[in-house]
């Protein structure tokens, strides 16, 4: 998926500016995929200029106008092929995995770190996706509770090895560094 079809996915719900697009992509989007918030207005102007979208401005009392976009009918036709088309990837790279796999050669309170600074990550992502999935619920955003939810579910469960196998790792290359 690109900029453009994230923003699409945005747009089918109702229209939004580009702020709220940004935001809601920031709040939800951002927790399972890489995105770039400053390729959102380059998308938005090349949408419209293909006719995907189109614009209002709206004036507003001592700031600039804003413009609310909103998705067309060949823009909602596009978006439909394109979430048919496209080959969705799912992938795990993860720098901390990369630096697990060479704990042998690494010093054992470094291991340490990379592991209690991953729990602590972890934990603090459970208590966010479990309140947006809450209110993904009250919005009938079914779609967007369901992947918080598997987020939580895939954070739990990495949470639950490190408690379950982190001594035995440490213990290991202790032992291996004497």
């Amino acid at each position: 998926m690109n900029t453009q079809h994230l923003v699409l996915s945005v747009l089918i719900r109702g229209a939004a500016s580009g702020y709220d697009i940004k935001k809601e992509l920031e709040l939800n989007v951002s927790l399972y995929l890489d995105i770039s918030p400053s390729g959102i207005y380059p998308a938005l102007a090349a949408l419209t200029e293909k006719g995907f979208t189109e614009f209002e401005k709206i004036e507003q009392h001592s700031r600039p106008a804003k413009k609310e976009y909103q998705i067309t009918e060949a823009g909602r036709q596009f978006f439909f092929k394109e979430m048919r088309r496209i080959k969705l990837r799912h992938s795990v790279r993860s720098e901390v995995l990369y630096a697990l796999s060479i704990a042998d050669y690494l010093p054992v309170d470094r291991v340490e770190g990379i592991l209690n600074e991953r729990y602590a990550f972890t934990s603090a992502l459970l208590g966010e996706m479990e309140e947006r999935q809450k209110e993904a619920e009250l919005q009938n955003r079914h779609g967007l509770a369901f992947v918080l939810g598997y987020g939580k579910a895939l954070s739990e469960a990495a949470n639950e090895f490190i408690e379950d196998e982190r001594e035995k790792l440490l213990k290991a290359l202790t032992r291996s560094s004497r």
